[in-house]
């Protein structure tokens, strides 16, 4: 079986906000085969109805045509301990603050923006909290939205591995080129354990199409108080890019008890309430899988997918193009879009197991 060694991802455990961190070793966790180890790194954002005007602009993000790095480039692997994370973040102090006005008009038009997207290109470079560890992950996407079609190529922590799903095609599985044992493609459902082993989200929610949703709760949980837990600050910029920088703050943010009604899992539970279903699982260990749960069974949730919320819209586009998500342990994950274009030229067999660019 064909591993990438974790020399060849020099910042694989590291976030690289947190370069002053210290970082241990860590092994590779023992069974985690090529084809379970797919990371499907879904960053964020689903349809919603928002009633403000378009802004989006085509356009492609990043230098074009110059490959960019990888953070921290040259540091050696290592376990990144959530105790040392700060929730709190770290951002520059040269911005202009706006009003919760101008906040709720950004948001509505980043999810006007969201809606109105029907293409995307992009590479994702992604850091997700396992136990005490950000773990990176990096794959290059391309998607459409109506029908859901993406295809997706990982370079870490595996490389090579390819994906590729359309809504109404094989029968609702997701055919996937591990690059490895067992050496053909195979066929598995999108949101089967195995397909989710190794990343927080599944590859039906890709690009910006499962975090709209959070957001939209979160603002309508806050509409009342929106000064006191939004701030929108001008004046920063992502990959060359002039961006607002929006921070949803919850200070009210708790974890408590709640009881399994008949019928209920914790997949289900999450997904009514819109929380994080991997941070879920991680913190009530009586239950094995996402599906698993019974009628008088307890679990802890939170309140609210997140304590803090950073955003990074572009200006031109108004979508986010870093995300970074904290909970009362730190850093729970963080989502960059490179090289994100919302025009792409994607062909007529962008989607097809019989492009000649793909390995199927």
């Amino acid at each position: 079986m064909a591993h990438i060694s974790d020399h060849q991802h020099p910042n694989r455990f590291f976030n690289p906000d947190q370069a002053g961190v210290a970082a241990q070793p860590r092994r590779r966790r023992p069974g985690r085969q090529t084809l379970l180890s797919v990371s499907l790194l879904v960053a964020s954002l689903t349809m919603l109805s928002a009633k403000s005007s378009l802004w989006t602009q085509p356009g492609m993000l990043g230098p074009a045509g110059l490959e960019e790095t990888t953070a921290h480039e040259g540091q050696a692997p290592g376990g990144l301990h959530v105790k040392n994370l700060n929730p709190q973040g770290s951002f520059p102090v040269n911005l202009t603050p706006l009003s919760a006005n101008s906040a709720l008009g950004i948001i509505t038009g980043m999810l006007d923006a969201i809606q109105n997207t029907r293409q995307l290109s992009y590479k994702m470079k992604a850091w997700e909290r396992f136990g005490r560890d950000l773990i990176y992950s990096e794959s290059d996407v391309r998607m459409q939205m109506q029908p859901f079609r993406i295809y997706m190529k990982t370079w870490a922590p595996e490389s090579g591995i390819e994906i590729l799903y359309s809504t109404g095609e094989r029968d609702g599985l997701a055919l996937i080129r591990p690059n490895g044992f067992p050496y053909v493609s195979v066929k598995l459902a999108p949101s089967s354990s195995r397909m989710r082993e190794g990343q927080h989200h599944t590859v039906l929610e890709g690009g910006f199409l499962y975090f709209g949703s959070i957001i939209k709760r979160s603002l309508d949980m806050h509409r009342d108080k929106l000064e006191e837990v939004v701030t929108l600050e001008d004046g920063q910029s992502f990959q060359g890019r002039p961006c607002y920088l929006l921070t949803i703050d919850y200070e009210g943010y708790v974890w408590k008890s709640y009881t399994l009604k008949y019928g209920e899992t914790l997949l289900s539970v999450a997904r009514r309430e819109g929380l994080p279903e991997h941070g879920l699982l991680e913190r009530n260990p009586s239950f094995s899988s996402y599906e698993s749960g019974k009628a008088g069974q307890t679990m802890s949730i939170p309140n609210a997918y997140a304590l803090k919320t950073v955003l990074y819209i572009d200006k031109q586009t108004l979508l986010p193009i870093k995300k970074m998500i904290y909970d009362d342990r730190g850093l729970y994950e963080r989502y960059e879009f490179h090289f994100l274009n919302t025009s792409p030229n994607l062909g007529s067999n962008a989607f097809s197991s019989d492009n000649p660019e793909y390995g199927f």
